[in-house]
């Protein structure tokens, strides 16, 4: 699996991104507002920044599970099952939850 799938699956699977997202766009808009007006972001910028925060949290996700032996260098399959069966998924989703920006 590589960091793109692991990207699919968890937006297919948990609502961790949308969670996310929410929540990065809203600290995006905030940070925006406390900008002087002529230096102020318009949305599209914001978004991006949004959706590059998720992908930095993804590609730490994946950094982190690429490191364990049973499913190093095996197919998807093995790291579906793998997420599957250490809860990662849902542990991740609630982190999502939990989540506040500074």
């Amino acid at each position: 699996m590589n960091t793109d799938e692991l990207n699919q699956y968890l937006k297919s699977n948990s609502s961790a991104y949308n969670i996310f997202i929410e929540k990065a766009l809203d600290d995006q808009k905030a940070r925006n507002e406390r900008r002087p007006v002529a230096k102020r972001w318009d949305i599209g910028k914001i978004e991006r920044k949004a959706e590059k925060m998720w992908t930095d949290v993804v590609t730490s996700l994946y950094d982190k599970l690429r490191m364990e032996s049973s499913i190093k260098g095996k197919e998807p399959i093995y790291w579906v099952k793998f997420i599957t069966d250490k809860e990662i998924l849902d542990n991740f989703e609630n982190s999502m939850a939990e989540l506040e920006f500074e």
